[in-house]
């Protein structure tokens, strides 16, 4: 085999491995922040039932999810996308046990942004690479 077909063959290699785990990282992403999507909808609806006991569960859920996915995502992107995601979780679960009413659906409006924010900025796309 030539070295030209081996220059070829390495770098096919190559980008065929970082388009690969480009998709699989997008993939994570959103699974992850789909389910803590959903989870702070939930929570949000109960809220504004003023069912704040279910909202307080729905907000454990939310905690407990994260912290599984925080090591992952850690590794995906930026620390200081995590620390908003950790300081906003920290004020909606505040303001849902004192019952403040907007501040809760406020700051979880705010959480699910991040949350959404973040696949999008990592995502595996030309506007991005670029």
């Amino acid at each position: 085999m030539s070295n030209f077909l081996k220059v070829i063959l390495i770098v096919s290699i190559l980008i065929i491995s970082i388009i690969s785990s480009g998709i699989f990282t997008n993939h994570i992403l959103n699974k992850d922040s789909k389910i803590m999507e959903d989870h702070i909808t939930q929570m949000e609806i109960y809220v504004k039932n003023r069912d704040w006991l279910k909202a307080e569960e729905e907000l454990e859920h939310i905690r407990e999810y994260w912290s599984q996915v925080q090591s992952t995502w850690a590794m995906l992107q930026s620390h200081f996308e995590m620390d908003n995601i950790d300081s906003t979780l920290t004020k909606v679960s505040e303001f849902t046990k004192t019952r403040e009413f907007s501040l809760t659906l406020a700051e979880a409006s705010l959480l699910k942004q991040y949350i959404k924010h973040i696949p999008e900025k990592v995502a595996f796309n030309l506007e991005n690479i670029l």
